[in-house]
C-alpha cells in the first residue's frame, strides 16, 4: 500500500509513531507518541490543520477508553501525489511535536 510505504519513508516511525499496513479498507490506525494528546482541540490537531492534514482523532472513533493518541488516517479518498503530500505534511507536524 503506497500509504505504508510513504509513512516510512517520511520518517513517522523514528518520530515516535507505530502502525500496522491493514489488510484492507481505507484507513490506517495509526499511534502517536505516549502522552500525546491528538485531539480535536489539541495542539497537534491545530498544527495539521494549519498544514492543511486533516484526520479523525481516535477518541472520536473509540468509545470505551477514549485513547488521546490514535489517529485513523483515510486514504481512500485522495490520489497518490496529493496522498503523498498529505503525508508529508503529518510527518512533518509529528516530527515537530516529537515523542511526547
Amino acid at each position: 500500500i503506497l500509504t505504508d510505504a510513504a509513512l516510512h519513508r517520511e520518517g513517522l516511525a523514528k518520530a515516535g509513531w507505530s502502525w500496522e499496513r491493514p489488510s484492507g479498507g481505507f484507513y490506517f490506525w495509526l499511534r502517536g507518541p505516549s502522552g500525546l494528546d491528538v485531539g480535536i482541540e489539541s495542539a497537534f490537531c491545530q498544527a495539521c490543520l494549519e498544514s492543511r492534514v486533516l484526520y479523525v482523532p481516535g477518541d472520536l472513533c473509540i468509545a470505551e477508553s477514549k485513547p488521546r493518541n490514535f489517529i485513523r488516517l483515510s486514504f481512500g479518498s485522495l490520489d497518490g501525489e496529493n496522498l503523498e503530500e498529505a503525508i508529508r505534511r503529518l510527518a512533518g507536524t509529528a516530527k515537530r511535536f516529537g515523542p511526547a
